[in-house]
Parts: C-alpha cells; structure tokens; sequence
C-alpha cells in the first residue's frame, strides 16, 4: 500500500520554496526558447514606468502577466482563478485604490496596443503559469546575492522568489469546478467584488459524481484561497494554506540540515558561475569559496582555499558534484538530488 505524502511545514517548507523558486527560475533563464523574451524585458518595464510614471513601481510587470491571463479567455471556466489572479494584481499594482488601478489599466492599455508588447506580455505570462514563479523578474535574477546568515527559518522568505500559480495544478483544479454559463466570468467576479471588496466567490459542481475526487479538489481551492488572503499561514501545521503550498513539493527532497542546506546554495553559486559567467569549474570554486565552504563532516580551517592544501581536490570534486546536482533540478525545475543522477 501507497505511504501517503507527508505534509512540509515551517522552516522546511520555506526550504522548499526557496530553492524550488531558485531552481525554476534559473530553469528560466538558461531556456534558450525564452532568451528573446527575457531581453526585451527592460524595454517593456522603461515603458511602463514611461506611462505610469510615480505611480510605477518593481511590481508593475507582474501586474501585466497577471492581468493579462485574468483576460485570457482559455481562463475564463476556472472562476477562483480568475479571481485569484486579480487579487495578484491588486497586491502588485496599487492595493484597492480605485483611481491608481484605473491609471494601471489605462497604461497597460496603452502599452499593449504595441503588438510586440502584447505578445511579449502573454509570452511571459504562459512562461510564468509553467514554472509557477514570475518570469517578469528573470531580467534582475542574476543580481540576487546569497548571504548566508538570511538562509535561516527567520529569514528566509525576505530573499524567497514569489511562487505563481502552476499550470499542472490548475488543470487538476479545472475539471470539477464548473465554469459559468456565459463568456464573462471576469465581469461577474468584478461584480461580485463591487459588493463586497474582501469576498472570494466560489463556483462548484453540485452533480459530480464522484465524491472523492470533488471533495479532494473542493479542499485544494479553499486552500488557494487561504493562501492567497495570507501566504504566511501555509508555514503552519494543519491550515488550509498549507495544504496549497505542499501541492507542489516533493516531502522527501527537503531536510532542515545546515550542512546540506549550504551545499545546495553552493550548488546554485557553482551553475551560477560556470553557465551565466562562463568560468571554468576550478577558479569558480575558488571564488565561492571566499564566502561559502564546502560543508564537509571535519570543518575546513583554513581562511581561503587554495591548492596548496591537502584536501583542496576532495573539495573540488564534492563541488563539482553539487553542481551536477543543481543542473540537474534546473533542468527540471524543481529540487532533485544526488539518488537521481
């Protein structure tokens, strides 16, 4: 009989987050597929921040993609969707200002009427939902720094990359939630947010058949909803958030080990080196290490590494492995480990 999965919560849930969001971004960026998107970026934040002017801030691209898909009518049936994309986009445009968010829409407006913005938009917005993190921050990732006195339970989420909603999630969701009987279910949510600014309406099949399976997804959209009205509760044991979060993480991978825990970010700073900057597996190494030590079980003494020393190549090859380990999670996009090389 199948063990069931046990649920992550505190700090190694937040562990799973962190470096799963690390992994897909990087998946990302290394996607030779997305190059051409990702460099156009900077063009598309210059003008917005052009249109928007006082009113733009760093979040305004995430806005975009998210309102561009609370739009896309391939969504349109899954109704908690789109209203929880909004909520997004509220948080990452201007609250519930009403006169700020109108400015917000007048600007995508009017920066979409560009065909290659509007393409551009919805390119990152499909790239987005895939790897379930924000593709419109794949142009400033690369400047992230990785001190290791944030990578602790307190913390942690300060330097966390923002997890998006995933596709592979969504169309679990998408089969026992009904859709509404018109092509507007954005309107009707709007209308239902006019009357009551904090309510979330849901919108589910009374006539299913089979129980079981509309118990289990009415039980993961409640828990979206949690999540989205306060990321902080997924952390806890026992919440409806939490239940969310778990959906796209692998129990097993995740250990509340500092030793383990810094050679992973030693793994990361090791791909970071070798793909983004080119450098040859050694003097990347050497590098890194003038912050990060390879963790071993006898702690290393020495201030720099350097070849002189005896263990200098077991180092190296320990690093090397780190490196294979984290290539191989980009490629997928989520934490693997060393069982999966």
């Amino acid at each position: 009989m199948k063990k069931n999965k046990a649920l992550l919560h505190g700090y190694r849930l937040k562990l799973a987050v962190f470096l799963n969001n690390e992994y897909a971004m990087r998946s990302i960026i290394s996607n030779d597929e997305y190059k051409t998107y990702i460099e156009q970026l900077p063009a598309l934040k210059n003008e917005l921040q052009e249109n928007l002017g006082k009113l733009y801030n760093t979040s305004i691209a995430d806005a975009c993609i998210e309102y561009h898909l609370y739009h896309s009518p391939e969504y349109y049936d899954m109704d908690i969707f789109c209203d929880m994309i909004y909520k997004r986009v509220l948080k990452h445009a201007h609250g519930h200002s009403i006169n700020d968010n109108i400015e917000f829409e007048n600007a995508y407006d009017l920066v979409t009427l560009n065909a290659k913005n509007k393409d551009l938009i919805s390119k990152l917005s499909e790239i987005s939902i895939k790897h379930g993190v924000y593709a419109t921050r794949a142009d400033a990732f690369g400047k992230k720094t990785y001190p290791l006195e944030l990578i602790n339970e307190e913390n942690i989420e300060k330097i966390t990359e923002e997890t998006f909603f995933n596709i592979n999630i969504l169309n679990e969701i998408n089969p026992t939630l009904t859709h509404s009987t018109t092509d507007s279910a954005p309107q009707q949510l709007k209308n239902a947010r006019e009357g009551e600014q904090n309510s979330t309406p849901l919108f589910t099949e009374t006539h299913n058949k089979n129980i079981e399976r509309e118990i289990r997804i009415n039980k993961l959209t409640t828990s979206m909803v949690a999540y989205e009205q306060q990321p902080s509760s997924a952390f806890t044991t026992n919440t409806a958030a939490n239940q969310y979060l778990n959906a796209f993480y692998n129990t097993n991978n995740i250990k509340d080990i500092h030793k383990e825990i810094s050679n992973k970010i030693f793994g990361l700073l090791m791909w970071d080196m070798t793909t983004l900057k080119k450098m040859k597996q050694k003097p990347a190494f050497k590098e890194i290490s003038k912050n990060i030590k390879i963790a071993r079980k006898k702690p290393c003494v020495h201030s720099t590494c350097n070849e002189e020393c005896s263990d200098f190549e077991s180092c190296l090859n320990a690093a090397s492995r780190h490196l294979r380990i984290a290539r191989n999670s980009i490629k997928a996009g989520t934490l693997k480990t060393a069982k999966d090389l």
